[in-house]
């Protein structure tokens, strides 16, 4: 499903869809939680890179994630930034706190390289290749979107001259 299918049915305004969508919050509302301090509720891209350690800390915390967002709805972009939150920030240093949206330069610690500041991530092409080479020379790991329907030749490109 693309996004625009994503889109349509997740913000689907059909009559029944809405009733459905009261009654559920109406039950969730219903249901006693632990509630978590605000300060600790953090956000984050979940289109992120994290450290050996912080990666072992979520698998070791798989319990605690599991309690506090299970009930919860498109919690993506909440579950790494909430446990760093509780486990102290100190142990797992963050390298840019701040969200950086729509700047094709921008880094904030993460050495993946996507074209989102089109809208959208961009489907690299042949004609990117220079594109992507100074992005690995700047110091991006990997990147992303890939389709070999659309393009085969650049994931060569890039397989032959950047990764081998």
């Amino acid at each position: 499903m693309n996004n625009s299918g994503f889109t349509k049915h997740f913000r689907d305004y059909n009559i029944f869809l809405r009733i459905y969508r009261q009654l559920e919050k109406v039950e969730l509302g219903l249901i006693q939680k632990d509630k978590l301090p605000i300060d600790l509720i953090g956000y984050g891209s979940n289109w992120c890179s994290i450290s050996h350690e912080l990666a072992r800390e979520i698998v070791c915390s798989e319990n605690l994630i599991f309690k506090i967002f299970n009930k919860g709805f498109l919690v993506d972009e909440l579950f790494i930034p909430t446990l760093i939150n509780i486990r102290g920030k100190s142990k797992f240093p963050i390298y840019y706190e701040k969200p950086v949206h729509n700047i094709s330069d921008e880094f904030q610690g993460n050495p993946r390289y996507i074209n989102w500041w089109d809208g959208s991530p961009k489907t690299w092409r042949i004609s990117d290749f220079d594109e992507i080479k100074l992005a690995k020379q700047s110091g991006h790991f990997f990147s992303r979107k890939f389709d070999e329907k659309i393009d085969n030749e650049i994931i060569k490109k890039v397989i032959h001259e950047l990764v081998i």
